[in-house]
């Protein structure tokens, strides 16, 4: 993708969009590290049994997601005007430009494979999160339930006896 004398061979717009590219993708990974580090409240939370609060910060992460989802979209709609330019579908582009030795390539390249490997480790621990969340639940309703067995024990001994 370089000539021989080593200079770009890029067009100055496919270098425009791969740097559109290259800050979608830089914009997710910041994202991803906020929500780690709100994983690692939420684990706190869950230990100090503090529900209501990590019920919150739960939502807050899924909106964080969400986030990522609407800047997917904006990463296929570059990546489809790079491919109209090319001449190419996506997945012909993708093979294309795993090839390439161009720097702004191999850049968004690199940002794309660090964006996956830590969103799977985010992901793993997230899912854990929400096993342990599923456990302190079921913990909680068998707790509440051995006390409204408690309670309807109490009441019957309080009871008094029907007048004969």
């Amino acid at each position: 993708m370089s000539d021989p004398r080593g200079a770009s061979v890029l067009r100055d717009d496919v270098r425009l969009l791969l740097s559109e590219l290259k800050a979608h993708y830089i914009k997710k990974i910041d994202i991803l590290q906020s929500l780690h580090q709100k994983d690692i409240h939420n684990r706190y939370l869950l230990k100090t049994g503090n529900m209501d609060e990590l019920l919150d910060a739960v939502i807050e992460g899924q909106s964080m997601l969400d986030e990522i989802d609407g800047i997917d979209f904006e990463i296929a709609q570059v990546t489809r005007r790079i491919g109209d330019i090319a001449g190419m579908d996506t997945s012909a582009l993708e093979h294309f430009l795993s090839h390439s030795d161009e720097p702004e390539v191999m850049e968004c390249l690199t940002l794309k494979t660090t964006y996956l490997a830590r969103l799977q480790v985010i992901l793993a621990d997230r899912n854990e999160i929400f096993l342990d969340m599923e456990k302190a639940a079921a913990l909680l309703l068998k707790d509440a339930d051995e006390l409204k067995k408690i309670r309807s024990i109490n009441l019957k001994k309080n009871e008094k006896p029907p007048l004969s």
